[in-house]
């Protein structure tokens, strides 16, 4: 069974109700915001002047790294990463559905076998 602390900042459906309805719905807000910016840079085109003016500042930054939701398990018929791939992590789980079975992450779905029991 998927745990509420494992879950969070992850959206899942079981049993036909969506456990944080509003919280998918500010992602799917949120991630065209990300992609529309993004092609946009691609693009040439770049924030406004005043649109950076309105943005936080953040000083004495450097990349770093957190943790974030993932699948792990035996991956069959990767398209990148070949035929079987045993204790397979996936990137970034973004949806989890539990009613018909399948996962989004952040670069592919994938059908959800048997869930692991810890024995």
């Amino acid at each position: 069974m998927v745990s509420d602390q494992s879950t969070q900042g992850l959206s899942v459906k079981s049993e036909g109700t969506w456990g944080s309805g509003q919280r998918l719905g500010t992602d799917i807000t949120t991630q065209r915001g990300l992609a529309d910016d993004l092609e946009m840079a691609f693009n040439g085109c770049y924030p406004s002047i005043r649109q950076l003016d309105n943005s936080p500042m953040i000083t004495h930054w450097k990349l770093s790294a957190r943790h974030a939701n993932c699948l792990a398990g035996v991956i069959f018929e990767h398209p990148i990463l070949g035929s079987i791939v045993p204790n397979g992590p996936t990137s970034e789980v973004w949806l989890l559905d539990l009613d018909p079975n399948y996962a989004r992450t952040f670069s592919r779905f994938y059908r959800l076998g048997d869930e692991y029991v810890l024995s």
